[in-house]
């Protein structure tokens, strides 16, 4: 039997015409938001030329992610997930219009704000819609694959696209274009069948939205501790690696000029690398003809990962540099593909919203108490040290995280549900 089909992902979306759908305005919507990404920062650095305000520009596009990201969740399993994703797509499409006549910093502070509390209620029901664009349950990771994939070639592309869009024709077609883009998504949204919506919908009086919202997450939480072993086992160990190693994409461009005696250009380049990497492994995994659990694919990437960074806290030239960033990139398609699946396989529709938002919220705290913990460090160490430490971290808690597992799997004591 052979295990590598080359067209899978073709066949794939022909037996899924819902998820295809989904995906492909989902990948469209997020080409235009590369090119938007690009024209504002560039936009908000001529209208302010200040480094530190566009540092805050940075933060405010984060604080959603924080703030919402309980609420997003259980909205999402509280009303039905299509309308959510057209509302956000809808309403961003005339969003990202304002940024063409926003004058003040506080006008673009407000836009990138509200476009992240939008980001933040469309991510959690788009990936917690995904199970029920796909027939077949065991074709998550295939599903998966192919939005890693398309994840990364925008990474590739984008950049660059972006930057030739508003090189040559300005700043204010890249924004038409994202506006266009978030249209088109939300009309494919609206002409496609996602099954069970009637089901995740919940009829609630206004006065009691309050005591809903206590008591669809204390049930979430419930559910991590009593049937979802596994996905509490895999989120607290997201949340360990972003708190060693959070600041590894953050700081690279230090690592890079410092470290690898490289001008900061290269810094791009080795976000290329890796996006190749992730583009390369997705890609072969999703065309693999074979089942794969969730759990071994989430923890072979993982330890790679711990690996690769390693080597790559002792690299001294950039070329080498490069080829263990296009390694890491394979490994962390891994990662990501077998963590949204073991997510997606494992947990009831009910509350996938809200364990999605969980996620997002660990991820996100992680990576800034992580940053603010590289920041004490590097006024005793030098970032290579501070790369080091990180890495090495991470290494040894994805082997302890998955010997521990494997403890837990032999001797049967743990409840876990299928990580399949």
């Amino acid at each position: 039997m052979r295990n590598f089909k080359l067209f899978r992902f073709v066949e794939f979306l022909r037996e899924n015409p819902s998820f295809f759908k989904v995906w492909l305005g989902y990948s469209q919507s997020t080409i235009g938001s590369t090119f938007t990404m690009i024209a504002r920062t560039v936009l908000f650095y001529q209208l302010t030329n200040s480094p530190s305000a566009v540092a805050i520009f940075s933060i405010f596009s984060m604080l959603p992610s924080i703030l919402m990201s309980p609420i997003a969740g259980w909205l999402s399993d509280f009303i039905s997930r299509k309308k959510i994703l057209i509302f956000s797509q809808a309403v961003n499409g005339f969003l990202v219009l304002g940024y063409i006549i926003a004058k003040d910093p506080v006008v673009f502070y407000i836009l990138v704000f509200l476009q992240g509390i939008l980001g933040v209620f469309f991510s959690t029901s788009f990936y917690s819609v995904i199970p029920q664009t796909v027939k077949n349950k065991d074709d998550i990771v295939t599903a998966n694959s192919l939005n890693n994939f398309s994840e990364n070639l925008v990474d590739v592309l984008g950049p660059s696209l972006g930057a030739i869009i508003v090189k040559f024709w300005g700043l204010i077609p890249a924004f038409i274009i994202d506006s266009i883009t978030f249209f088109i998504n939300a009309f494919l949204l609206s002409i496609t069948f996602i099954s069970e919506e009637e089901a995740v919908e919940k009829k609630v009086k206004i006065n009691s939205v309050i005591s809903s919202f206590y008591n669809d997450t204390k049930e979430a939480i419930k559910f991590l501790v009593n049937e979802g072993k596994y996905v509490n086992y895999i989120l607290v160990t997201e949340f360990l690696l972003l708190l060693a190693g959070g600041t590894i994409n953050s700081l690279l461009v230090v690592f890079t000029k410092e470290a690898l005696h490289s001008s900061e250009v290269m810094y791009g380049y080795l976000l290329s690398a890796g996006s190749i990497g992730a583009l390369i492994g997705s890609f072969i995994l999703g065309n693999l003809n074979m089942k794969i659990p969730s759990y071994k694919l989430y923890f072979t990437g993982l330890i790679a990962i711990g690996i690769f960074l390693t080597m790559f806290s002792f690299a001294n030239n950039i070329l080498l540099g490069l080829i263990i960033f296009l390694l890491n990139g394979i490994a962390n398609a891994l990662l990501q593909i077998g963590f949204m699946s073991a997510i997606m396989a494992n947990v009831l529709s009910e509350v996938r919203g809200k364990i999605f938002s969980f996620y997002i919220l660990a991820s996100t705290l992680g990576s800034v108490i992580s940053l603010l913990i590289s920041q004490k460090l590097l006024t005793i160490f030098n970032i290579q040290t501070v790369y080091r430490i990180g890495s090495i971290i991470i290494l040894i808690i994805s082997i302890i995280r998955f010997i521990r597992l494997q403890i837990f799997l032999k001797s049967k004591k743990e409840p876990w549900i299928s990580i399949e």
